[in-house]
């Protein structure tokens, strides 16, 4: 889990060290900006570095990916959400989040393409919404933690390999 804050579920940590990705993967969408993980029966139905989750699991025949986070996406104040911006890891990003909704019960997919987010599930895009988005939070509107982005790739560490307890 990243150690930049105790929330094990951000919306903003595309990663599988992210509890909500860990076990099913990070869903793919089937296009930019959609809301939904794209469907699929081979590894061939889905977009480029997704493959197929199979039949059985979780989120049987869904387009996933294994991997870490690449990108820094930006710090989601709870308190103070900007539901116009939603997350960016790149225009042509067809990676889905999860964030919680209806007190931490109910996952909701949201694009990561910079397509608008209702975070507080109410209809209407603002400026300024107020939701505990990582369903783990016992605050209330005003007093829920900020969510810091993380960036996995460039804190690996593989020089393991140069010791001399590693094996041939």
């Amino acid at each position: 889990m990243n150690g930049q804050n105790c929330s094990n579920q951000k919306p903003n940590y595309i990663s599988v060290m992210n509890y909500s990705f860990a076990t099913a993967g990070i869903r793919v969408a089937a296009a930019r900006g959609d809301g939904f993980p794209g469907t699929c029966i081979t590894d061939a139905d889905c977009t480029a570095l997704a493959h197929g989750s199979g039949p059985n699991g979780s989120n049987p025949n869904t387009c996933v990916r294994i991997d870490y986070s690449s990108v820094l996406l930006p710090h989601l104040n709870q308190n103070n959400l900007n539901e116009t911006v939603g997350l960016n890891i790149s225009p042509n990003s067809t990676d889905l989040s999860v964030f919680y909704a209806n007190g931490g019960v109910t996952p909701v997919y949201a694009p990561t393409n910079g397509s608008p987010v209702d975070w507080n599930q109410d209809s209407m895009i603002e400026v300024n919404a107020c939701a505990d988005i990582s369903g783990t939070s016992t605050a209330s509107c005003g007093s829920f933690p900020t969510l810091l982005g993380a960036n996995d790739w460039p804190n690996l560490n593989f020089y393991f390999q140069c010791t001399d307890n590693f094996g041939e």
